[in-house]
């Protein structure tokens, strides 16, 4: 579909906004958490004890998909997927399928009329062993700093791309309303009032929530909504991710300020590719 100037106009500053927002958000991240710093250098994995073992798992995930950029030896990088981390659980995919709630222990008992294929996407899965990692990677303390540029870049394009495709689904009634309204979207506020307080604070509900979402569209779309994938090891974290929505949405404070037309959601990549040129 053909868009007008102001159309592509009004597109472009979108993009080049939330990924303003992404660029910085995956930086500080690299930097605060996983001890990656945009000159180059890396914390050794040894002294990352502030993180969890998920954490964790992400730093040393990072370090493979950066000594594959690096042109050493990655045996989680010789295929488009990684080793899955953990996953949903099996009430996080009913809930975010509008299913009814169940009981964490009656498990998919309580669900048959979920596929095995589903079931699949929803079982936890256990952390990666060290020796599945590299030692290659592992052992680095330097990186060229294009390649911790190229992964930023690459981590941001993924969610901004998934993001917008979610706002496409809502606008093609695919899905219930889940990124238009934020924390307040309908799909949201019908999966909190299941879940209530189990999944912890309302941002941190919402990535659960978002993942699930993820997940289901996974099976149809997995080379856009794979979590496992090397591309999509981070995510933003609330405030950044409120602010991509604000672009997103058009709903910012600036008198000027427009909300794309549905049909743009789906140009994001394109534009994306042309800001990268």
């Amino acid at each position: 579909m053909a868009f007008d100037q102001k159309t592509r106009n009004l597109l472009q500053r979108t993009v080049t906004a939330c990924r303003r927002v992404l660029d910085r958000e995956f930086t500080a991240q690299l930097q605060e958490l996983y001890g990656i710093q945009p000159d180059g250098s890396l914390t050794p994995i040894a002294a990352l004890d502030h993180l969890g073992d998920e954490e964790l798992d992400v730093a040393r995930l990072l370090r493979e998909r950066i000594n594959h950029l690096e042109g050493g030896s990655a045996s989680a990088m010789q295929s488009n997927h990684l080793p899955r981390m953990t996953g949903t659980t099996p009430i996080g995919v009913g809930l975010a399928l509008g299913l009814p709630a169940v009981a964490s222990g009656e498990g998919w008992v309580a669900m048959p009329h979920v596929s095995v294929e589903k079931r699949r996407v929803g079982e936890r899965r256990p952390y990666t062993p060290l020796h599945r990692y590299g030692s290659e990677a592992l052992t680095r303390t330097a990186a060229k700093p294009e390649h911790i540029a190229r992964v930023i870049r690459e981590q941001a394009f993924t969610v901004l791309n998934r993001l917008a495709a979610l706002r496409l689904c809502e606008e093609r009634g695919l899905v219930l309303e889940c990124v238009r309204k934020g924390v307040n979207s309908e799909g949201f506020q019908l999966f909190t009032s299941s879940a209530g307080n189990a999944l912890g604070e309302t941002h941190e509900a919402y990535q659960v929530y978002l993942h699930c979402l993820f997940d289901e569209l996974a099976l149809d779309l997995g080379v856009l909504f794979d979590r496992f994938s090397p591309l999509a090891l981070l995510f933003p974290r609330h405030a950044a991710l409120t602010e991509v929505l604000t672009e997103l949405n058009g709903t910012g404070k600036a008198a000027e300020r427009e909300a794309m037309p549905a049909e743009q959601f789906g140009q994001i990549w394109q534009a994306e590719e042309t800001a990268k040129r």
